[in-house]
């Protein structure tokens, strides 16, 4: 029995419920369609993780028929977000999981369509020895958690979508008593800015987010315009 599991989070890409910071530098249909992008990617670059489990936490229903559609393509097993926010999700996931007896599980997000995948291998690591993993974002939350013991304080009493998220979740886990790994930092494409550090990664290094690039180009966008 595989012991690891990854979980990615994702909303069903449908105009005007995502990605809504990048308006009006895209229209809701855009925003949406380059959301389905990085969803795309991230499964693609995070499938041929070894020995490991693959989920995807759906919202608002796994039900979704995008979300029958991946999990039929990808062979991911998907899992319905529970909760009345994020964190109450995100603790439903992991206590959903380890029930079954899963030992370690790292959560991440459908924003960081280029995220190395060395990243999650060393998580995984991390997880075989620490209890906690962060993978630390450069708008102050955090693109990866990770966990090997059953923690639902880490998800309470958080301002999820606010600058201070990782901050307060380091500060429980410290106050909780408990050993934490430090990633290195990446970003999620939340906001112009995210789109921007995406836009320039992707042409230093191109072919890494296919799906990404392609809707980058068909909709003609570049670091300085932006087409809807």
């Amino acid at each position: 029995m595989q012991t690891d599991g990854l979980v990615i989070f994702a909303k069903a890409p449908v105009a005007g419920k995502v990605k809504t910071r990048l308006f009006p530098h895209l229209t809701p249909m855009a925003a949406a369609e380059l959301y389905q992008a990085f969803i795309l990617d991230t499964l693609d670059r995070l499938s041929p993780l070894r020995d490991v489990k693959h989920y995807m936490a759906c919202y608002p229903s796994s039900a979704d028929p995008f979300f029958m559609r991946l999990g039929k393509d990808y062979k991911i097993e998907r899992l319905d977000q529970r909760g009345s926010d994020l964190g109450e999700r995100l603790g439903g996931v992991v206590e959903t999981l380890m029930n079954r007896g899963l030992e370690r599980i790292v959560l991440v997000g459908a924003d960081s369509p280029t995220l190395p995948t060395s990243y999650l291998e060393q998580a995984f690591a991390a997880l075989k020895v620490q209890p906690v993993v962060v993978g630390p974002s450069q708008d102050g939350g955090y693109y990866l958690i990770g966990l090997s013991q059953w923690t639902p304080e880490l998800f309470d009493d958080i301002p999820w979508g606010t600058e201070k998220v990782l901050e307060l979740t380091l500060k429980k886990i410290h106050d909780l008593g408990l050993e934490c790994e430090i990633l290195p930092k990446w970003f999620d494409v939340d906001d112009l800015i995210g789109l921007k550090a995406l836009i320039k990664q992707l042409a230093h290094e191109p072919g890494i987010a296919p799906h990404t690039e392609a809707f980058l180009k068909t909709h003609k966008i570049t670091q300085t315009g932006y087409s809807s």
